[in-house]
């Protein structure tokens, strides 16, 4: 909530930064930190005790180790992407010479070596989108003011069990299109969430073309169950 405040986006247009806000469940933009955190997840898991209490001393040894490992994307380590070369493993200082390489020469391998990064990232990302493309549906085209059902996937409500619960919620009307694959959603007050959704988790509502048959709206969701009272009157302290 606090990069959505008008507060803050009051202070970035100011400053003339372009906030591209994304929604949560979107491999397309945190894929990459999500995968990297399970990776030091495996790494902590594997190492860490039986209490789990020795997982922060441990963070600056799983760090060191993915950034020394070979990324499939780029076939380097990013210490060697960042800085040109590995990190030593032993305290021996190695002896100056006249014969070391100047700084020139080291800034254009480190550009050479940049080019090869840009190349293989982007052969990484076709074949990527290669095999996101094969199971992917086109993205339906949804304007302001359609009605759409929300999945209920990531939304807990005060129901007991989510096996049993709604799978569909509302319909709700188009507000804005936020950009190509978010929209935001005219939400009842009852929902404490965030109201913008990425393009997958929402469906085009169809009504009843039975003639003389209107159906029910479905009952107001309660997310999270947690009610505001007016307090009244102070009993104790």
């Amino acid at each position: 909530m606090t990069f959505t405040a008008k507060f803050t986006q009051e202070i970035l247009k100011a400053l003339k930064i372009q906030q591209n806000l994304s929604t949560a469940y979107q491999p397309q933009t945190d894929g990459q930190i999500e995968r990297t955190n399970a990776i030091l997840e495996q790494y902590l898991r594997c190492y860490v005790d039986y209490q789990q209490s020795d997982w922060s001393t441990l963070l600056p040894l799983a760090e060191f180790a993915y950034n020394n490992t070979s990324q499939s994307s780029t076939q380097v380590t990013p210490f060697f992407a960042n800085m040109g070369y590995h990190p030593r493993f032993s305290v021996t200082v190695p002896r100056v010479t006249k014969t070391n390489q100047s700084a020139t020469e080291w800034i254009q391998e480190l550009k050479d070596l940049h080019a090869d990064l840009k190349f293989n990232i982007q052969i990484a990302l076709e074949r990527q989108a290669l095999y996101y493309d094969t199971k992917t549906m086109a993205q339906p085209n949804f304007q302001v003011g359609d009605q759409v059902w929300l999945n209920s996937r990531n939304i807990h409500t005060t129901r007991p069990a989510k096996k049993l619960d709604y799978k569909k919620l509302g319909p709700f009307k188009i507000l804005e299109k936020v950009n190509n694959r978010s929209y935001r959603l005219d939400l009842s007050k009852s929902y404490k969430i965030h109201p913008v959704f990425h393009v997958s988790l929402l469906e085009q509502y169809q009504p009843d073309q039975i003639p003389g048959r209107a159906p029910r709206r479905p009952p107001p969701v309660e997310v999270h169950g947690e009610q505001e009272y007016i307090v009244k009157q102070v009993e104790d302290s």
